[in-house]
């Protein structure tokens, strides 16, 4: 696959975030690995394509192996002190479309995944 990788991108976001010298700022990281068709992780930590696989159906497996790859990102950059206070606000743009009924059974149509990091300041 060419260009960046999500976890690429999130390398490199933390670094806008990191140079904004408290500066208020708007950063849009749009990912791709994990839109379908995709490229499994080799070796993942979910061992999605052994007997051991974490997750039985294995397209939802590598696909969070994938978006675990995006979370570890998102983790790094809110848990940095060193970056000013920031919210982060990670949304879906779709619902996860799935090849099969048994795998898209694991979500729930009509339904946009989304979560958000809100900084508070100590009291």
């Amino acid at each position: 696959m060419k260009g960046l990788c999500d976890s690429d991108v999130g390398k490199r976001v933390h670094r806008e975030l990191a140079a904004s010298n408290g500066q208020r700022k708007f950063v849009y990281w749009l990912t791709l690995n994990s839109h379908l068709p995709y490229v499994p992780v080799e070796n993942g930590p979910l061992a999605c394509n052994s007997a051991q696989a974490r997750i039985t159906d294995r397209i939802p497996c590598e696909l969070t192996e994938i978006w675990m790859e995006v979370f570890d990102a998102v983790a790094a950059i809110a848990a940095d002190p060193d970056l000013p206070p920031l919210d982060i606000m990670v949304v879906g743009d779709h619902n996860t479309p799935m090849w099969s009924r048994a795998a898209a059974s694991h979500f729930r149509t009509g339904l946009i995944d989304w979560y958000r990091l809100e900084y508070v300041a100590d009291r």
